[in-house]
């Protein structure tokens, strides 16, 4: 079941009653909201340790680093340009919607895609730290554990709120036929509800009528679908307590960062197979717009790590 507001999260799991004040307040919004505090605070921290860990040798750099201002001015830098990747790369996949409605599409408050949201925030960190002549490696490095975390967490408003990223239906029929109605024998203990859905009173408002369901949101999916979303959340959420820890003991700069494109680039990759998405051919491959990215921060990730680029912002 989705809980695409509010209203349903009090109803169903409280039974409370409530008005209609409950279905303005968006579960997806509170939870990418909950995300975005709880990443500053991890990059706080993560500065904290870099600078106890004496990381940092110049005295220009170490005031940059604790400045007041330092954290909130990533953060805007990044919300603002991750919204603007975000947004460019959901629209990539959709082009006609640009030729119909340019304006409606650009500040449509949906269709945003998650790798746009990571490249353009690495671009607009990029640019941030050319303006203030600072180490970008440095700051990414430390940047990553919050970004794996938010993320990762957000990955779990998609999947509460049933915004349409979920999974193949669990059956498929004709060319393509396969059953994941269950996990293999080999993982039976894990949860059903860790498994499939079938997002009922989603807030995407796709599938069938609900029997019976009066009011916003009554549509479920015919066939349950794999949470792939939920796979993913638990995924980059660990990686980001991983990523975390290693910041504190590694003295190179840069194994985080890449690391944590590794991460990013291998998870998305695999977890593609199991969603529904457009497939692109190029040369013999046919894969989704979000698998050649996962490529490409995957070469990146392993380039970095290769090359140990260790510079120390000194």
């Amino acid at each position: 079941m989705s809980y695409p507001d509010l209203s349903f999260v009090l109803s169903s799991i409280f039974g409370w009653q409530s008005g209609d004040w409950a279905h303005s307040i968006k579960t997806y919004g509170v939870i990418l909201s909950l995300a975005m505090l709880c990443s500053i605070a991890i990059f706080k921290q993560s500065i904290n340790q870099v600078l106890t860990a004496d990381r940092i040798c110049s005295n220009r750099h170490k005031a940059i680093y604790q400045s007041d201002n330092f954290v909130w001015d990533i953060f805007v830098v990044l919300v603002v340009s991750g919204a603007i990747g975000a947004k460019l790369l959901a629209l990539a996949e959709v082009p006609d919607l640009l030729k119909k409605d340019l304006f409606g599409a650009l500040f449509s408050a949906s269709g945003f895609a998650a790798y746009g949201a990571l490249i353009g925030g690495i671009g607009g960190l990029l640019l941030f730290c050319l303006w203030k002549k600072i180490s970008f490696i440095f700051v990414a490095d430390t940047i990553m554990p919050a970004a794996l975390f938010g993320f990762g967490f957000g990955r779990l408003g998609c999947h509460i709120s049933g915004d349409g990223d979920w999974g193949i239906p669990v059956t498929g029929f004709g060319e393509i036929a396969y059953d994941f109605s269950r996990p293999p024998d080999w993982f039976n203990w894990w949860p059903s509800w860790l498994w499939s859905s079938d997002y009922s009173h989603n807030i995407a408002q796709q599938g069938e009528a609900i029997p019976g369901c009066v009011g916003l949101y009554c549509a479920q999916l015919p066939t349950p679908v794999l949470v792939t979303s939920l796979w993913e959340m638990m995924i980059l959420v660990i990686a980001a307590g991983l990523m975390f820890l290693l910041l504190r003991k590694s003295r190179k700069v840069g194994v985080v960062l890449s690391l944590s494109l590794l991460i990013f680039g291998i998870e998305r990759f695999f977890i593609e197979f199991f969603r529904v998405n457009i497939q692109y051919e190029l040369f013999v491959f046919s894969l989704s717009q979000a698998q050649y990215i996962a490529i490409l921060l995957v070469l990146t990730g392993l380039t970095l790590l290769a090359a140990r680029m260790i510079p120390t912002g000194r």
